[in-house]
């Protein structure tokens, strides 16, 4: 029986403001990179719907899998049912967005190969509902600035390829209690504008190295708070290398390797990648090369 294989790339943010808890949702400012780290997915058609672990990092099992969320909504429009087998190479609740690019990935497989979207849009908008990580992860460009409820998103290319290192501790970080104790110590934050616009520069310049005074992460602070025993071993990482950031909400600490010894800690692992640099962003684009034929220009501002 034919089967498709899929990829379904990591990323990092290089900053991350965070806003104020406007009705349950916080509005934020970012830029995301996708990295070559991915996981690996077989899909093929089946009787009924069912998620294999071949290898890897542990997954949600069940209906909890967002891969079983994103079929159980599209169900009445694929009219069929899949096994998908799933190297899970992206540690799970690192801040990574594992489980959103396996979403996307899915996605873009599920409307290519059964058309189940109307447009660009409509597929945008359900996977916003799902998780608001996702539309970043159905664009082909390997970067994008995200503002808004995280409902802006502004795509480009990124022809950085820096060598990344990131420590994952070991445990999944528990994002609702991060953004919890965030929203308990919140305060007004000052403007960041003038960070964000360095970084970008450097950035251009393919200069991640320089950054290291300009990157920043607003949920750090509420991060450590609830894992304390992990603040040392981050800050050693932080003085040694000439970049290192917690990625999104953790647990995951992304950081440029030295010349000095990788840390070390009880069940932690150094996972060793670079950043998806242009020339592999445009032959992972999701219409090839399991299709054939070449995607349509991106919006310069996608509006969800």
């Amino acid at each position: 029986m034919r089967s498709w294989r899929l990829k379904a790339h990591a990323k990092i943010n290089l900053f991350l403001e965070i806003g104020a808890n406007r009705n349950g949702f916080h509005p934020i400012d970012s830029i995301f990179l996708k990295l070559a780290l991915h996981d690996e997915m077989k899909v093929r058609e089946s009787s009924e719907f069912s998620i294999v672990q071949k290898s890897g990092y542990e997954i949600p099992a069940g209906t909890d899998n967002i891969l079983y969320k994103v079929w159980d909504g599209l169900r009445g429009r694929v009219k069929k049912a899949f096994r998908i087998e799933i190297s899970k190479n992206i540690p799970s609740g690192g801040g990574l967005g594992g489980g959103s690019s396996d979403a996307a990935s899915f996605l873009n497989f599920l409307d290519a190969r059964y058309e189940v979207f109307e447009n660009v849009q409509d597929k945008m908008k359900y996977a916003y509902e799902l998780g608001k990580d996702i539309p970043f992860f159905l664009i082909p460009e390997n970067a994008a600035e995200i503002t808004g409820i995280q409902d802006e998103i502004r795509p480009f290319m990124s022809r950085s390829t820096a060598r990344i290192n990131i420590f994952f501790p070991g445990f999944a970080s528990p994002t609702k209690e991060v953004y919890s104790v965030f929203d308990k110590n919140v305060r007004e934050i000052l403007t960041k504008n003038e960070k964000k616009d360095k970084i970008k520069i450097y950035l251009d310049n393919c200069s991640l190295e320089l950054m290291k005074d300009e990157v920043f992460n607003d949920l750090e602070d509420p991060f450590f708070d609830i894992n304390p025993g992990i603040r040392d071993i981050y800050e050693k990482i932080k003085q040694r290398s000439s970049l290192a950031l917690l990625s999104g909400s953790g647990s995951c600490v992304y950081y440029m390797p030295g010349q000095y010894a990788d840390p070390s800690f009880p069940g932690g692992r150094i996972i060793k990648t670079r950043l998806l640099g242009c020339r592999q962003a445009e032959r992972q684009r999701p219409l090839e090369p399991l299709f054939g034929g070449s995607n349509p220009s991106t919006p310069a501002i996608i509006k969800i």
